[in-house]
């Protein structure tokens, strides 16, 4: 592991992070940027891992789909239940665990009518 501290890039206002050529970036907090060799899972993803994956990719791509006033719903109800995310978490949320009950009741806290939030 190599820590670089700033860099001519970070100058620049290029943000580094990431894998790239076998290699992995991040950023610490002090902003000092970590640079060590990229790893490789030792065993293939497991069927359950596979399946939590593809559910959040459907999630990610069911959201894009949503219309803006679709989505400024969601995050309505976020920010009026005092709920420490944005609408897209609470709305991924609902769609990995189908749990009706919290969305009920997150709605009504937030003053929504339910029918508008499950289009």
């Amino acid at each position: 592991m190599v820590r670089l501290g700033k860099t001519y890039w970070t100058w620049l206002g290029y943000v580094i992070h990431g894998d790239l050529a076998g290699m992995t970036a991040y950023h610490r907090r002090d902003g000092t940027l970590v640079v060590f060799p990229a790893t490789r899972p030792k065993e293939p993803a497991s069927p359950d891992q596979i399946k939590t994956r593809n559910r959040i990719r459907i999630a990610g791509l069911t959201w894009r789909e949503y219309s803006q006033a679709q989505r400024d719903l969601w995050n309505l109800a976020a920010s009026r239940a005092h709920l420490r995310f944005n609408g897209y978490i609470l709305f991924c949320n609902w769609l990995m665990t189908a749990d009706r009950l919290t969305i009920e009741t997150i709605a009504r806290q937030a003053r929504i009518p339910i029918e508008d939030l499950l289009v």
